[in-house]
């Protein structure tokens, strides 16, 4: 498998196709998170095989790994035109592989991107898989603020408790350095981070370092376009409100949504699904898993994907 180039909306932007055996198998585009973070590494690394159950298109977006000069230093890294190279990539899928409609699975900041492209151009998609959904981010944020404060106090961690009595959360904390640093760093000890057990930075290093399918300049932009992306997107995701933005969606919406997951928690997720009128919705939890169930739980992950498919396709 090889990293393939393609020119959205007059850059080029870098994908990688993982073919099911089945020569007709149903697309599934599958928008990571971060912002700017890359999700095909860390499934590779892990072995994780979404391809048994569909041909996947692992894209980095605008700014991220092999699309970082899309970005043009920042410039053009909006949620409107992140956006709209969501809707051409949908375009250059289903031209490229000759089908109607294919399926749109979006994580964390993905997901996002995935609920309103499943809005702007329902007649193109199958179904929306949000993985880690975003509903009211900043309620989200708060919910794990008042968390980690509960659990510093229950586990009668002092420094714990110093160091989140000594920060200021408020409605800007996407700009407050010392917040996400004691944020981050409690959330993996208290096994509510990226996966429950830790994902530590030496180990994301070394997946991205070992991904054979990225030239060597990917890999440093990689780290290089995730701190850019979220200087410049940090705002459209903690003042995102699915809730208000997107009332309805014309597609089969389907959550899957770690019980443990404190990045975009599982109760602002339900608010969102409860709120969402769509023809066919489900809501299924991940009763072991914190943010990325498919790295956390990837059987279960895979069987409920097969199982999406098989109902959308009835």
């Amino acid at each position: 498998m090889t990293l393939l180039l393609v020119d959205l909306n007059g850059a080029e932007q870098g994908a990688i196709i993982k073919h099911n055996k089945e020569e007709s198998a149903p697309i599934l585009l599958f928008l990571h998170g971060g912002p700017g973070f890359p999700a095909y590494p860390l499934i590779k690394a892990n072995d994780v095989r979404l391809e048994d159950v569909f041909t996947v298109c692992y894209w980095d977006q605008r700014g991220t790994g092999s699309s970082y000069k899309a970005a043009e230093g920042g410039k053009l890294l909006t949620l409107e035109q992140l956006l709209d190279d969501t809707v051409e990539m949908i375009a250059f899928l289903r031209e490229t592989y000759g089908q109607e409609k294919i399926y749109v699975l979006g994580h964390s900041w993905g997901s996002i991107l995935g609920t309103l492209a499943a809005q702007k151009v329902p007649e193109h998609i199958h179904a929306y898989i949000g993985v880690g959904q975003i509903g009211i981010q900043f309620e989200s944020e708060k919910e794990a603020y008042e968390f980690l404060v509960s659990e510093a106090s229950r586990r009668a961690d002092e420094k714990a408790k110093r160091k989140l009595a000594r920060i200021k959360f408020d409605e800007e904390y996407y700009l407050n350095r010392a917040y996400g640093a004691v944020r981050f760093k409690y959330a993996r000890k208290y096994d509510i981070g990226f996966t429950r057990d830790g994902y530590s930075n030496l180990r994301l290093i070394r997946e991205v370092m070992g991904c054979s399918e990225y030239r060597w300049k990917d890999k440093f932009h990689v780290f290089a376009g995730s701190d850019l992306s979220y200087q410049k997107l940090a705002k459209e995701i903690s003042t995102a409100n699915l809730i208000r933005t997107v009332p309805e969606l014309k597609v089969p919406a389907y959550f899957l949504h770690g019980q443990y997951d404190y990045h975009t928690t599982y109760q602002q997720a339900c608010n969102f699904y409860t709120a969402l009128e769509a023809p066919v919705k489900q809501f299924h939890t991940f009763a072991e898993s914190a943010h990325s169930p498919f790295l956390e739980e990837p059987k279960k992950f895979i069987k409920l994907l097969k199982t999406i498919r098989e109902a959308v396709e009835s």
